[in-house]
């Protein structure tokens, strides 16, 4: 039998092992290099605090915290997924402050295109995989987009006509699980694997 010590710094180490393993993850469609780069140049011209190029991705779904055991799950069910799926494009289309109402946190441009209805086929698919493994995720409506800026919460935003956005088309070719990690400044993205689409016919 352990000593009363011991034992309880056993606990408090299985604690804090619960705690490392646990990551905030999310699944994304990665961007290709040259459209990072087109919204680079874009978020210049937006009011706000813009995003870092790094964090520039299309988010299909956020699950929160998951265990190590949950997050073999999800790689092994969007891998599948992307070894049965082809690439499809997609492109922009306005630019809008978010929420719709109320005080903006920030500006995100929508996405759509000739393959929005495969973007969201796609992510049905996605979602039946998760959900066959009993993996729980944020059930909010899809409303596909990319996050440019945020703004403060002490900052006054008004509410103003946005620039145009140009058309532009991309391949999205590529997923990305993310670990989200939570910091006074805000979120960092660290890129967990990585899955190309790559089905062929």
């Amino acid at each position: 039998m352990l000593p009363r010590q011991e034992g309880r710094r056993l606990i408090l180490f299985f604690k804090m092992a619960g705690k490392i393993k646990n990551k905030r993850l999310f699944l994304a469609l990665l961007l290709p290099d040259e459209i990072i780069s087109f919204l680079v140049s874009l978020v210049k011209k937006l009011p706000g605090r813009p995003l870092p190029p790094d964090n520039f991705h299309l988010t299909l779904f956020f699950f929160g915290q998951a265990s190590s055991q949950e997050e073999g799950k999800i790689k092994e069910a969007f891998s599948k997924v992307a070894l049965e799926e082809k690439p499809f494009t997609l492109s922009f289309a306005d630019l809008s402050f978010f929420p719709g109402c109320g005080r903006p946190r920030g500006i995100w441009v929508k996405v759509g295109g000739r393959d929005e209805e495969r973007l969201f086929s796609f992510r049905q698919r996605l979602g039946e995989e998760f959900l066959a493994r009993n993996i729980g995720f944020d059930q909010k409506p899809f409303l596909p987009h990319i996050t440019l800026a945020r703004f403060s919460r002490k900052e006054k935003v008004f509410r103003r006509s946005l620039p145009k956005v140009s058309v532009k088309e991309f391949t999205a070719s590529s997923l990305g699980l993310f670990e989200s990690r939570l910091s006074k400044k805000g979120a960092d993205y660290f890129l967990v694997k990585e899955e190309k689409l790559r089905f062929s016919s």
